[in-house]
């Protein structure tokens, strides 16, 4: 796609590539050949000619709580990470095993077969390349490559902004996201992510934070959508290379 001007308002197309990378097992020697625990990194780019450029990121990890040759117990394995103990404490029981009734109830479709979950952590997209459905892109592409043999798909729709005030911890550096711009309200702003995660047909999960699926029968909604090869990114992006993501 041919530009002219160095205006803001200028745009080009660039390849959408999505980077995967993981940290297999849990951080004690006693798990280092169980990977019950898998947590996966994406890394959201774009390519332009030979130029690459941060479309944003998103984290999830997988569960495998049906691996056979598991011989960690499930009380150390959902105390590895609190987001992992508020899961545990909002879908299943640790003491017996299993999903908890609630969700059995909810989610009927697969949990007597599958058992592993797929977690959602969060993803988060640099403000260019919002507004063009790429972040759901993004969920749809996680859960078809990583779904499989899950039970359960959990997402915590808690927005990056309350984190960077401080309501919620977070180690990472928001800056670059512009996060000022979205509602600084707790309430609003949680209400307003649950509804974009309800459009796609994740469910809020009965007296918990957590938004779920089960990956037998996908939404309508959300199985429409596939990653797009090309989105639009302001030309100036690039005028500025190297463009570098700030570090935490």
């Amino acid at each position: 796609m041919n530009t002219t001007g160095t205006n803001e308002g200028d745009q080009l197309e660039v390849l959408v590539t999505l980077d995967y990378k993981t940290q297999s097992s849990l951080s004690s020697s006693n798990y280092s050949e169980n990977q019950n625990y898998i947590a996966f990194t994406v890394s959201i780019k774009g390519l332009h000619a030979e130029d690459w450029i941060d479309l944003g990121e998103a984290e999830f990890s997988l569960i495998r709580l049906g691996d056979s040759s598991c011989d960690v117990s499930l009380f150390e394995l959902f105390d590895t990470t609190q987001e992992l103990t508020d899961l545990a404490g909002a879908v299943y029981n640790v003491k017996k095993g299993g999903f908890k009734k609630k969700v059995c109830k909810q989610f009927d479709d697969a949990l007597i077969v599958n058992t592993d979950i797929l977690h959602i952590t969060h993803i988060a997209l640099e403000p260019f390349a919002r507004g063009q459905r790429l972040g759901q892109a993004v969920i749809k592409q996680i859960i078809r490559d990583f779904s499989s043999g899950c039970s359960l798909i959990a997402i915590d729709p808690y927005p990056l902004q309350l984190q960077k005030q401080g309501v919620n911890t977070s180690s990472k550096n928001w800056t670059y996201l512009h996060l000022d711009e979205f509602p600084k309200n707790p309430a609003g702003a949680i209400h307003r992510l649950q509804d974009h995660f309800a459009e796609l047909g994740f469910e809020l999960i009965e007296n918990s934070p957590f938004m779920g699926i089960c990956p037998v029968i996908i939404p309508s909604k959300l199985d429409a959508l596939d990653l797009p090869s090309f989105i639009s990114v302001p030309t100036s992006k690039f005028n500025a290379y190297p463009y570098q993501k700030p570090t935490s």
